[in-house]
């Protein structure tokens, strides 16, 4: 209907218009689409061509040919979903070369890319908080800031759409590096390999507390969780010695250290020592200082002039402290308390789970009936034959305890791989392996030593101070007392300035030594009858007449000595002597035990050079400190005996 013919001429045919920028490639055309987006483009061109090609050159109908093109097209090119009615749209649709693009897929896609972005900045500086907030909580703070603010509803998301977005959004290990930094270190941070050959067999230790994921009893006491204390060589995992006990501490450290070295099969004992960074590892009289000492590198300035350099310093072991709250440092014996767990306390009758989540239903049933938690002594037997069977076992797939392709049991590699034998004096050893006290001043009631938080007191006989005590009452020269904790009769007394032993005091609490030789449990029950009895006399107004009692004579006036028991001595090994600097204590120690056997406490020592003071009766006074503490029960260590 025109009034003149109009002819098309293809854009690539003009130099000039391409110089403009009007005659652009395919490849550059479809450089701004994705690789998956530029395929099918390519794809539905190619099947443009073949359409268009057949069409050029078959004289049969449309009919006759076209279901078996597309039927083609669409075995060749599945994705692009080659249709009769797409091909001739395609063919409508595509003109030039540059009109390629139009066969792209542009449905669907993230279109929400560039909305919500005031939305997810202010969420993000609510929700990435150390704090942890819950999205719900951010999203509705969010919500409510932005439409005070005047914000369109339609730029906010709806919650669903932000639960399905959050990582898209803030990527997860984002969310934990703001959010939980243990989590971010433990999932997304690297791990570095620990050296198998770090340090050779026998000559490092690895200390750490577990609590057990059941319940039982001792004698009639009510139901309790025991804590196990144990201690691995970290290059064959054995397990070299361990306590188990109501509760941990430093004493249970001390006699797990104790009976691993006294056991011949664990070579005398490391050089180096790795140890949890409680308290009860960082106690005083292991490295001669304390936690506070320790992270304000300062040294013990009244100890400057000490003979004393801790248990380790005397035993030549170099102690380290993991770093807190990393479980990674002790990886070797967090592994091996996962194997008790799943195969000792799970196993047991009054089995509570690891959290409130894994507790069992029945379990407050079992614990209401006595005969169903399990005793102490019987539960003892079940570590010991666990912690034996693992130190005995090659079944493993532990590819550091291989020896020419063959595993090797720890206790095995322990025998075989220990290169050095650190071995000491028994005597020496067993003074040495005492709870030593801080150095303190001698007083009128004796040498004071705290246990527990409370104060206890020696040195006192018949109500006098003895005489190797006296040179040391109201001056400022110090002494240092050591204790076994399974028995409180008598305390070892040095010269805090020279290390010479001068005497075994005797506890306060009673005249004769057996009498605390059983452990504390007695003590406690005399301190409570004293304290009743205390509290009669001020009742009755006689508070200030009456004398007060000694434990001893309390007990004797109402004849209740009782059978307090002896703790067995640990059966140890024989030990090859090595001077360690207490040979000369564990001499004297058996010269003041023989004094007391025959009652010459009070004669005249060559060493003071003057004869006893006389025994002023009148003025004698019993000792009044009071305390109350209860000791763990400790158990015999694995495969070395002891008690």
């Amino acid at each position: 209907g025109e009034s003149r013919q109009r002819w098309w001429i293809a854009r690539s045919y003009l130099p000039a218009d391409e110089d403009a920028g009007g005659g652009a490639s395919v490849a550059d055309t479809l450089k701004a689409l994705s690789a998956r987006n530029r395929d099918l483009v390519l794809q539905r061109r190619a099947c443009l061509d073949r359409f268009r090609e057949m069409r050029s050159m078959e004289r049969r109908p449309v009919k006759a040919w076209l279901p078996g093109l597309v039927k083609r097209l669409r075995g060749e090119f599945p994705d692009a979903r080659v249709s009769r009615s797409h091909l001739y749209a395609w063919d409508k649709q595509i003109k030039t070369d540059a009109d390629t693009i139009e066969l792209a897929d542009f449905r669907g896609g993230d279109r929400s890319a560039d909305l919500y972005v005031e939305f997810k900045e202010r969420f993000r500086l609510d929700f990435l908080d150390a704090r942890k907030p819950t999205a719900k909580q951010c999203y509705e703070r969010t919500r409510i800031e932005l439409l005070q603010l005047g914000a369109d509803p339609r730029d906010i998301p709806s919650l669903r759409t932000l639960h399905r977005k959050l990582d898209e959004w803030y990527p997860p290990h984002l969310q934990a590096f703001h959010r939980d930094k243990t989590l971010y270190k433990n999932q997304y941070l690297g791990t570095i390999k620990q050296d198998d050959n770090a340090w050779a067999a026998g000559r490092r230790w690895v200390f750490d507390h577990t609590i057990c994921d059941f319940w039982c009893r001792y004698r009639d006491n009510q139901p309790f969780r025991p804590w196990l204390t144990t201690a691995q060589d970290w290059r064959t995992q054995k397990i070299v010695a361990y306590c188990l006990s109501p509760a941990p501490n430093s004493d249970t450290i001390l006699y797990t250290l104790r009976e691993g070295m006294l056991d011949s099969a664990n070579m005398g004992g490391p050089e180096e020592v790795c140890f949890d960074n409680g308290k009860d590892f960082d106690s005083w009289f292991f490295d001669r200082r304390t936690k506070q000492m320790r992270k304000r590198r300062l040294n013990n300035e009244w100890l400057a002039d000490s003979s004393f350099r801790g248990i380790f310093g005397h035993l030549k072991i170099e102690p380290h402290f993991a770093i807190p709250l990393q479980s990674n440092g002790k990886s070797r014996q967090e592994r091996w308390y996962g194997f008790l767990h799943d195969h000792f306390c799970r196993n047991q009758v009054t089995y509570c789970g690891k959290d409130v989540l894994s507790k069992p239903h029945e379990l407050d049933k079992r614990l209401d009936d006595p005969a169903q938690v399990p005793s102490y002594e019987s539960v003892l037997a079940g570590i010991d034959q666990i912690v034996t069977a693992y130190n005995l076992s090659a079944d493993h797939q532990i590819e550091s305890l291989r020896e020419d392709g063959l595993p090797l049991s720890p206790a095995a590699a322990m025998a075989q791989w220990c290169e050095h034998v650190r071995v000491y004096d028994r005597g020496a050893l067993d003074l040495l392996l005492m709870h030593h006290d801080r150095p303190s001043t001698v007083r009128k009631q004796g040498v004071g030593v705290t246990i527990r938080g409370s104060r206890l007191y020696f040195g006192l006989r018949h109500g006098v101070l003895l005489p190797e005590l006296l040179r040391y009452q109201g001056t400022k020269r110090k002494v240092r007392a050591a204790y076994d904790p399974a028995s409180l009769a008598a305390v070892h007394v040095y010269d805090d300035a020279t290390g010479q032993l001068l005497c075994i005091a005797p506890n306060n609490l009673g005249d004769r030594a057996g009498d605390l030789s059983g452990g504390v449990e007695h003590v406690a029950a005399a301190h409570r009858a004293i304290r009743q009895h205390h509290k009669e006399l001020k009742r009755a107004g006689l508070g200030r007449l009456q004398p007060k009692l000694s434990p001893l004579v309390y007990r004797l006036l109402n004849g209740d000595l009782g059978d307090l028991g002896d703790v067995p001595e640990p059966v140890t090994r024989s030990i090859k002597p090595v001077r360690t600097g207490f040979e000369e204590a564990a001499q004297l120690a058996d010269r003041h035990r023989f004094k007391l056997a025959v009652g010459a406490e009070h004669s005249q020592d060559p060493a003071h050079g003057r004869p006893p003071q006389p025994i002023d009766h009148s003025r004698a006074t019993p000792a009044r400190r009071t305390f109350n503490l209860v000791l763990p029960d400790t158990a015999r260590m694995s495969e070395g005996g002891g008690s």
